[in-house]
């Protein structure tokens, strides 16, 4: 159940000293998936946003997956054999009704959505989606990585929460 205000229900903090590890975090991730789930990627530019997006699809291909940046088409899909997953990048749109036009709404209805830069349509998220800050904390692989989870993925998030401690 969604907290008051849109609050979040569970919040994971961890330092991420390597690509090792964060590959890792993508794997416990990918686990908890499941069809018309929204996960919304924020943090600035090469803080490793696409990469966590690339090791993502490959924990649920079970195998090293080629995934671009959808930097250039917004929009890129990988078929799965119980949901599609849409990855959305929104860094250059600057409104609404383009966001729309890339078929959204049909990601977050039947399918898996994972939007980089979704500043711009968060506010259509009310409930049920998971929000993974990442930050640069020095010039090596170090980030810190923080995660949100509202609605129906607090029970999700305390699982990973159990596996990554």
């Amino acid at each position: 159940m969604l907290n008051e205000n849109n609050k979040y229900n569970e919040y994971i903090h961890e330092r991420i000293y390597n690509i090792d590890e964060l590959k890792l975090l993508a794997k416990n991730i990918s686990v908890q998936i499941k069809k018309n789930d929204v996960i919304l990627l924020k943090g600035q530019l090469g803080s490793g946003k696409t990469t966590f997006v690339k090791f993502l699809i490959s924990a649920l291909s079970r195998k090293e997956v080629v995934v671009q940046s959808p930097t250039f088409n917004l929009v890129l899909t990988y078929n799965f054999n119980d949901f599609t997953l849409w990855h959305f990048d929104l860094y250059r749109l600057t409104n609404l009704e383009d966001v729309w036009d890339l078929g959204i709404d049909e990601a977050i209805s039947n399918g898996v959505s994972v939007i980089e830069w979704p500043e711009i349509i968060q506010e259509v998220f009310q409930e049920n989606y998971l929000e993974i800050l990442f930050s640069h904390i020095d010039l090596n692989e170090s980030r810190m990585i923080s995660i949100k989870s509202y609605g129906d993925w607090t029970d999700r998030i305390r699982k990973i929460k159990q596996v990554i401690k």
